[in-house]
């Protein structure tokens, strides 16, 4: 009792504080972050066995971090290092019996083990809360998730502290139209999925389904998809960027300006393939030390995740740092003739518009790389199918290689469904090229 009764106060005040930060200027902002990177990168070195011997290996010690700059004379870590090093990854003495355990969805081939102490999860919880208040949320509201829960039969409503928001999950791996008969039967004010459910969601019949917000997470999300569901719903998608490891990391406020980078919980590195810092719009491999998680630390972990960051500033006036757009995990590229890659969203800009116009002969596409030279392009029909329009389409993406030097042939398929990996996520782009 005593337990939940301090976890409660902790959660409101950990809440209290983020909602405090989030006004800071960003030299104040700063200052915090490099405090609590100082005592992490102190504790792991001390207390932490892998962190230890790989700065005693680089020749590192907390003592030479003058700034938070200095972090660049730490190796990066890997899913894969964390995984074989295990468990010299967890702090000395530690029974992870008596923490929070959970692990990574593998959606690189590689689930992770993660160990959070009572403290950090408490303070995730408080984080993930905080962000879906930012964007309008209620503690009276009703809220819904759609996740991978194969085991769940019938949503299953479970409280939410502080507060009396009412929250359900309802398994993905169910047919559209059942989903949509449980929301109807719900009525939520906000549902929070990836956005591949909510193109097949929205592409239904809708009616009686009126959330107040929808949040987008777990897949990249195309403006394809927000005119979709905005379209369907009447409702602009925010979007939601996190992970098992740090949960929400950053998020999307109603301004839709980027996504917001809570500085409080996480430093973020946005890395060329030399692992240097990309300038304010360019494409960079995002890199994570976790401020918070004593009991197995992140420092300068490759998440996976390609991103843009942004040197603007969101005009509701809050001070976190932005993310101009998520462009996709490492694994969403493609692998051309020349060796060089190309992402999902950068292929994705350039036949938007033909998307666009065919709003209602599509209703999901997939594309898979056979070989480097060899494309299918997976189609799902419309109400307003065409031949024509989809041959337009591939005739398009060709060209759109042939333009960059590159020699590619794309293939159509047209199939009744295109199916989700384990974690109930849709891949955009699936490449069998290493």
């Amino acid at each position: 009792m005593l337990r939940n009764l301090t976890a409660y106060f902790n959660n409101l005040n950990y809440l209290w504080l983020l909602k405090k930060h989030q006004w800071k200027k960003w030299r104040d902002l700063e200052d915090i972050q490099f405090k609590k990177l100082k005592a992490i990168i102190s504790y792991a070195y001390e207390y932490v066995p892998y962190y230890h011997q790989l700065f005693r290996s680089a020749g590192f010690k907390p003592i030479d971090l003058k700034d938070k700059n200095c972090i660049k004379k730490i190796p990066i870590t890997t899913k894969m290092n964390l995984r074989r090093a295990y468990p010299s990854t967890i702090a000395k003495g530690l029974d992870p019996s008596r923490h929070l355990s959970n692990f990574t969805s593998g959606s690189t081939g590689i689930p992770l083990r993660v160990i959070k102490d009572i403290k950090t999860a408490v303070y995730h919880h408080a984080q993930d809360i905080y962000t879906l208040i930012e964007c309008g949320v209620s503690f009276r509201d009703i809220f819904v998730y759609i996740r991978a829960r194969e085991s769940m039969k019938t949503p299953k409503p479970y409280s939410i502290l502080p507060g009396n928001l009412r929250t359900y999950t309802i398994p993905v791996f169910q047919e559209s139209e059942k989903i949509l008969d449980i929301l109807r039967q719900i009525k939520p004010n906000a549902i929070e999925t990836y956005p591949s459910v909510l193109m097949d969601l929205s592409i239904c019949d809708t009616s009686g389904i009126n959330p107040e917000k929808i949040f987008a997470i777990g897949e990249t999300l195309s403006q394809y998809c927000r005119d979709v569901v905005r379209r369907a719903f009447n409702v602009e998608i925010n979007e939601l960027y996190g992970s098992i490891e740090f949960e929400n990391m950053s998020f999307e406020c109603n301004e839709h300006a980027g996504l917001h980078i809570i500085t409080d919980s996480v430093l973020l590195e946005f890395l060329d393939q030399n692992y240097e810092n990309v300038s304010a719009g360019e494409t960079g491999e995002i890199v994570v030390t976790d401020l918070l998680n004593h009991a197995m630390p992140f420092i300068r972990y490759k998440l996976g995740d390609f991103v843009v960051p942004s040197d603007e500033r969101c005009s509701c006036g809050r001070g976190w740092p932005l993310i101009k757009k998520i462009e996709g995990r490492t694994n969403d590229y493609l692998v051309l003739p020349s060796g060089r890659k190309m992402s999902f969203y950068t292929l994705y800009m350039f036949i938007n518009k033909d998307l666009e116009e065919q709003l209602f002969t599509i209703l999901q596409w997939q594309i898979i790389q056979e070989k480097r030279n060899k494309l299918v392009l997976k189609v799902i029909k419309g109400k307003e199918f065409s031949r024509g329009a989809v041959e337009r389409l591939r005739k398009k993406i060709e060209t759109i290689f042939i333009t960059i030097g590159e020699e590619v042939e794309v293939d159509i398929q047209v199939v009744d469904n295109i199916p989700r990996g384990k974690t109930g996520k849709r891949q955009a782009i699936v490449s069998f090229v290493r």
